[in-house]
């Protein structure tokens, strides 16, 4: 079975650098060609068609230098993107500094050749890749695919708003995991593995829709849960996360021995810092491990 084409967008308004590239392409094999003369129409085509590489000319009638490769990137990330540079030493200059905005490369126009065009476009594709990977895991956990802090702070601003305009509220759980530590030592590093997945996987499933779950360290979680029409709703996420790790848990045709601490804070969304709330959650959670575990504490002390 063959390969599907890899498809590539010019943004090029230059019939005669079209020409040009044109007959490069032609003497490769695995790539399918579309051409438009200016960025509006090459994002409108963007919306309709998924491409595996765009090169863009930063000289366009709808967007001069790198403007054009800034509303580029605004609408289309994840896209590898080659720019297109003329002879002149000023036209290189800024082509560099595309590159250095986020660009995967450059080429200069005239002087392209079908080799150096595959290579060029291979290299791209690939930079983009490692690019959106390494973003991908500086705000998640590798383990778990979870958010990390970082990520939950980035996001927590947005849930503030969303609960502003709703007239409702926000809460931070710290959902602490506790007998990882005795899996390992009785069953080996993989089994512990396994049980976190499991537990993780049974945490996911038993919060809200809008609720969002990340991953602070080793068997310690964290539950942003928004949009709560009453601060006691946040009681009621706990509880259900309890009831779930009331039993042994089947890992791996083990029964295996886990239980939650959990730590609620919450306030009104005027008020919230989400590093203010997860203190306040971080201590409730050292208290509910102090009781004994399998509970959960807040502000008020209340326990299940």
């Amino acid at each position: 079975m063959e390969n599907n084409p890899q498809r590539i967008l010019l943004i090029e308004d230059n019939p005669a650098d079209v020409a040009l590239t044109k007959a490069e392409f032609d003497d490769l094999n695995g790539f399918e060609l579309t051409t438009v003369s200016d960025l509006g129409a090459g994002i409108r085509k963007l919306n309709e068609i998924s491409f595996d590489c765009v090169l863009l000319d930063l000289n366009l009638p709808d967007a001069d230098g790198l403007s054009g490769l800034e509303r580029l990137a605004a609408s289309n990330p994840d896209l590898p993107v080659v720019v297109l540079s003329g002879f002149g030493a000023d036209d290189l200059l800024l082509a560099r500094e595309a590159v250095r905005m986020g660009a995967q490369d450059f080429m200069a126009k005239g002087t392209i050749s079908a080799p150096e065009l595959e290579r060029t476009i291979q290299l791209a594709v690939e930079r983009k890749s490692l690019e959106s990977h390494r973003v991908r895991w500086s705000r998640h956990d590798p383990g778990t695919g979870l958010p990390n802090k970082l990520l939950m702070q980035e996001r927590f601003p947005r849930a503030v708003s969303r609960c502003e305009r709703t007239g409702t509220y926000l809460a931070v759980l710290v959902v602490k995991i506790s007998g990882l530590e005795n899996i390992r030592v009785e069953h080996g590093l993989p089994v512990q593995e396994a049980a976190l997945k499991t537990a993780t996987h049974i945490i996911l499933e038993n919060v809200r829709r809008n609720d969002t779950v990340g991953f602070i360290d080793e068997g310690t979680l964290v539950v942003m849960a928004e949009c709560m029409r009453n601060t006691s709703d946040a009681y009621a996420v706990a509880r259900k996360l309890l009831a779930q790790f009331t039993g042994s848990l089947r890992v791996d045709d083990k029964l295996l021995d886990m239980w939650l601490s959990i730590g609620v804070a919450h306030r009104a969304t005027a008020n919230s810092d989400f590093d203010g709330l997860m203190s306040e959650a971080t201590d409730a959670v050292i208290r509910a491990q102090s009781a004994g575990g399998r509970c959960y504490k807040g502000p008020i002390d209340q326990a299940a």
